[in-house]
């Protein structure tokens, strides 16, 4: 992996302190002599090798970081929020609702080939096995081939999804991630989501209420 210029200046640095801590003892062991202007000089010299190497490495750290807030600047950011789209029914002991993804470029470049994926869970809300949902969103990175929908700044794109969730629980967990790419970066990007759904119904009655929110699990962006 090539070296960043934070860690290349870190080496400098280090490599400057134990040049001067070995010149130190140098000198030491052999008692060098000299007019005391002549001496005062010579360390004066060595002792601006450490301040020389941390001045390279704040240098470095601040070329790093500039150049970090300019791609985030230009670069896609995409929003995903959850919608329910029309009634529930039942079908084969299973209860089939619609969703839409809204799914929004916030960013000032176009994403591109973007895919979302989609899964759901029983588990509630507050009991998500969270790398399940990494192992989603890391498998779907590594099998993502480059191929969707172009997405340009502030442009919202709705993905229409029909989940048959098995009957039987009342609370689960609908999660996923969007993957896409960008030109100057070559990684792949992923915005992770998740959403709580509930179905409520009395005993022997059809579904009477549906609620959905936002959930978080704690997976950046990125």
């Amino acid at each position: 992996m090539p070296k960043s210029p934070s860690d290349i200046a870190i080496g400098i640095a280090l490599a400057a302190f134990f040049v001067v801590s070995l010149l130190l003892a140098v000198l030491s062991a052999l008692d060098i002599h000299g007019t005391d202007a002549e001496v005062a000089a010579a360390w004066a010299a060595w002792a601006q090798l450490p301040l020389t190497g941390l001045g390279v490495w704040y240098v470095a750290r601040t070329m790093g970081l500039t150049r970090e807030i300019a791609l985030a600047d230009k670069r896609p950011w995409m929003q995903v929020q959850g919608k329910r789209n029309g009634d529930p029914r039942e079908d084969d002991g299973k209860i089939v609702q619609s969703f839409d993804l809204q799914i929004t470029n916030l960013g000032s470049v176009p994403a591109y080939g973007m895919k979302p994926t989609v899964l759901y869970t029983t588990a509630k809300a507050q009991d998500i096995d969270s790398s399940a949902f990494s192992n989603h969103v890391e498998e779907n990175r590594n099998s993502y081939a480059g191929r969707g929908s172009v997405v340009v700044p502030q442009e919202l794109v709705v993905a229409h999804r029909d989940i048959a969730f098995v009957a039987g629980a009342e609370e689960y967990v609908l999660y996923g991630c969007v993957v896409y790419r960008f030109p100057g970066s070559g990684r792949k990007h992923v915005t992770p989501f998740s959403f709580w759904v509930t179905f409520r119904r009395h005993t022997g009655e059809a579904i009477t209420r549906v609620t959905m929110g936002p959930h978080d699990v704690s997976l950046p962006p990125d």
